[in-house]
């Protein structure tokens, strides 16, 4: 049994020297011991991968682009290089021998042994560099690449039986599906070195429709069915188009009738009623009438027979349309993306030969029959047509005519009608043979348009029909039934030659009524564009003046906004002046409220003073009369002048104190008066801000107002509850002068209001000293005893009888 070990070491010596002489031997031992059981594909996927990451291999040579050698398509000559620019160094390379090729060799013998699926997607990542992007890249490296890519897609490789084939199948469908993806997408693979020029990526393309045609020959069906995905979207039809028509152009395919069976097939024709792109509706014409002759069977039902008619028809009467000017038809196509072609020319036309090679080839009679009358054949046959573009029954004529020409006369047209081609269409194909036999015959209907027939050919024509059915002759009756039936075919081509013609003269006729329409239409165009000039000066003359008007206004609008902008200015100033004055006003204000408040204190403080001394006297008063009450007659007769003394002196008192409180009171109310006059000085500031405000700057100016309203009520409110605001007129200098004024007269109050404390409080002082003498006076008087003269009592001194009375 042979060893991993054993086998890795003869490949690396074997790849090191570039000969795979020595261990050919080994190398099938070991796929008859391996493939029987593949239980190592995971080592055998390592040790490849090892060696294909070697130094030996992964430094053979970097890539180049100045001496890129490109690779040609698969049917050159491996040895075929295209011209670099360096030569030597690609004579060099060519000529040596490679360690890339060697191995790859060696991979293509051992690739029977790598089924996993992740296994594969690695392998391509490193070879589709070489097998893809082969431009700058030996061709037998690049060859060696591709045939392993090659194998995986077609399962053409040497696998073990205990693979599942389902596990191949996805494989190879995840590699087509990844190839695909790099076709459309128009880039490098993943990895490439170098920048993606034009000319490496046309390289790309044209091996990845190489590599993809060998996946669809094996899967066609799973082919065509990842092109669809594609297909319907606009950015990849055109390409997408492309590949099939070279596919089916190169095939030799016998599988091709499963495209039928795939969604690729309703997208095709979905293609060919609804685009407006002239070389995608060619490509898509062209794949279709390719495709007929793997399919013919299928063209027995009459709907889809009508189908491809009605697709004929819109060839016939194909009218260049721009989507841009007709947004309209992509809402009609919610469905399907347009493909719209912008540099349109307005006398394209599709060539329609093609698919009219299949159908007269196949279906001569109903061809005809409906080129003669398209809508007519349509109705009988309840077909309704799916796309609503431009629709000429005369176009479709007209073109085949000229297209039947090319043409041989087909031998169904004596020998079949319009019911019996449908019915007995398929015993018709099985006899014409495969799918090429079908073409063939299709394609050798047609001749040079130089060769025209006329009616000697024609003529000709009939007679060798004639000998080709001919049978050998049984009786009288025979021969001229069947010259009856020959007859008859040729009465209907005659009649269909005439109503050819009858067309051709009806058209010419239209045609002629169509031109005198269009002069006359060009008369009266004449006469409305003269009027629309004649419109257009006068539109002219009016927007000149309209111009005129406008910048009138423009200037004037300007002065107008300038002028405002200086009132607004001036209005914000006397706002910010009007702002300040109300600030010294508030300030002014609570001067005075503080005046106020210490005012009214003091006069409380003189109040209670007063009612303090009032209280004083009525209580001295009462003492005295107590005391003179309990004085002896005689002591009364005696203190009756002292008595009476003091009486005057309390009453001049109590006069003083009412003169005093008569004063207080004219202080208050003049007081009270200048306040009214300040309250009246607020209410004219008011007058004269509301006088000074301008009509437009009216809303503007509320807030400040309000808020000098709010302050002279305050005032009002503080000084005098129920006075009304009085209105006059003066101005602010007035109003600062009297505020100079009352303040002035404010501070004279205030000095005397301290003088009168002054004087209350002397006079306090002088009371209550009066006060105490007094009581003294009376508590140092003594009273008579029973016993005691009063004579002693009343003259008491130093020496005896000779003293001074006491007071």
């Amino acid at each position: 049994m042979i060893q991993l070990k054993q086998l890795e070491k003869s490949l690396e010596s074997a790849v090191l020297e570039c000969d795979l002489s020595e261990c050919d031997k080994l190398l099938d031992d070991f796929l008859q011991q391996q493939i029987s059981t593949a239980s190592a594909s995971s080592k055998v996927h390592e040790m490849l991968l090892k060696i294909w990451r070697s130094d030996v291999v992964r430094k053979e040579y970097e890539y180049d682009a100045n001496c890129a050698v490109t690779i040609s398509p698969a049917d050159r000559d491996p040895s075929e290089y295209s011209v670099p620019i360096n030569s030597e160094i690609t004579e060099k390379r060519i000529s040596s021998k490679s360690h890339k090729a060697t191995f790859l060799q060696i991979l293509n013998r051992l690739a029977g042994c790598i089924i996993n699926t992740d296994q594969l997607h690695l392998w391509y990542q490193e070879l589709s560099i070489y097998a893809i992007d082969s431009s700058g890249h030996r061709m037998d490296v690049a060859e060696l690449a591709r045939d392993f890519l090659s194998g995986v897609l077609t399962g053409s490789i040497q696998y073990s039986d205990e693979v599942d084939p389902q596990l191949l199948e996805t494989n190879a469908h995840d590699f087509g599906k990844t190839v695909l993806d790099l076709y459309v997408s128009s880039k490098l693979p993943e990895g490439s070195p170098g920048e993606p020029t034009d000319e490496r990526i046309r390289y790309v393309q044209q091996n990845c429709r190489q590599l993809f045609g060998i996946f669809a020959r094996v899967h066609t069906k799973a082919a065509f069915t990842m092109l669809n995905e594609y297909f319907v979207y606009a950015k990849y039809r055109l390409s997408i188009l492309n590949f099939v028509v070279e596919y089916f152009a190169d095939s030799q395919n016998s599988k091709l009738f499963r495209v039928y069976e795939t969604p690729f097939f309703e997208s095709l024709l979905k293609c060919l009623e609804r685009d407006y792109a002239r070389p995608c509706m060619q490509l898509a014409l062209t794949s279709l009438s390719m495709l007929i002759a793997h399919i013919c069977n299928k063209l027995a039902d009459v709907l889809l027979l009508c189908r491809l008619y009605a697709i004929y028809g819109r060839a016939c009467s194909w009218q260049p349309v721009t989507l841009s000017l007709q947004p309209e038809l992509h809402e009609k196509c919610m469905d399907w993306e347009l493909v719209n072609d912008d540099d349109v020319q307005p006398d394209e036309v599709i060539d329609v030969i093609p698919l009219f090679t299949f159908l007269y080839s196949l279906f001569p009679i109903n061809t005809l029959q409906f080129s003669r009358q398209c809508d007519e054949y349509l109705l009988k046959h309840n077909y309704t047509r799916t796309f609503s573009d431009f629709w000429s029954r005369f176009m479709v004529t007209g073109r085949t005519e000229d297209v039947v020409k090319n043409f041989k006369i087909d031998s169904q047209l004596l020998t079949s009608n319009e019911d019996t081609e449908l019915t007995k269409a398929a015993q018709r194909f099985q006899q014409l043979g495969s799918a090429l036999d079908i073409a063939s015959s299709a394609n050798s209907k047609y001749v040079s348009q130089a060769s025209s027939p006329n009616d000697k050919d024609i003529t000709e024509k009939i007679d060798e029909h004639r000998k080709v059915f001919e049978t050998p002759v049984e009786s009288t009756a025979s021969h001229w039934h069947r010259e009856l039936l020959l007859l008859r075919n040729e009465l209907a081509f005659a009649n269909f030659t005439r109503s050819m013609s009858e067309t051709r003269a009806l058209r010419w006729q239209k045609r002629a009524s169509q031109h005198m329409v269009d002069a006359s239409r060009n008369e009266e165009l004449t006469r409305i564009n003269k009027l629309l000039q004649k419109k257009v000066v006068t539109l002219e003359e009016e927007t000149l003046r309209a111009t005129r008007s406008a910048r009138t206004i423009m200037r004037e609008r300007s002065a107008y906004e300038s002028k405002l902008l200086h009132k607004t200015k001036e209005t914000r100033e006397s706002i910010s002046a009007t702002e300040s004055q109300v600030l010294q006003l508030e300030k002014e204000k609570e001067i005075l409220e503080m005046a106020e408040r210490k005012a009214r204190a003091k006069a409380m403080e003189e109040q209670n003073k007063l009612s303090e001394v009032e209280t004083e006297l009525r209580a001295l008063k009462t003492e005295i009369n107590t005391s003179s009450e309990q004085l002896p007659e005689s002591n009364e007769i005696k203190e009756n002048g002292e008595v009476r003394e003091l009486q005057e002196r309390l009453e001049r008192q109590e006069y003083q104190l009412r003169s005093m409180s008569k004063e207080h009171e004219t202080t208050i109310k003049r007081l009270k008066q200048e306040m009214r006059q300040v309250q009246q000085t607020a209410a004219k500031a008011i007058q004269i801000h509301n006088a000074y405000k301008e009509p437009s700057t009216k809303s503007s100016h509320e807030s400040s107002a309000q808020s000098i309203t709010v302050l002279s009520q305050s005032v009002s409110h503080t000084l005098l509850h129920d006075v009304s605001i009085s209105n006059t007129d003066i101005g602010y200098r007035d109003m600062k002068l009297l505020l100079s004024r009352f303040k002035t007269s404010n501070d004279t109050l205030s000095a005397k209001c301290s003088q009168l404390e002054r004087e209350l409080r002397a006079r306090k002082i002088y009371e209550e000293e009066r006060l105490n003498e007094l009581q003294a006076a009376l508590t140092s008087t003594k009273f008579f005893g029973p016993t005691e003269p009063v004579m002693e009592n009343k003259f008491r001194g130093r020496g005896g009888a000779q003293g001074v009375p006491r007071r």
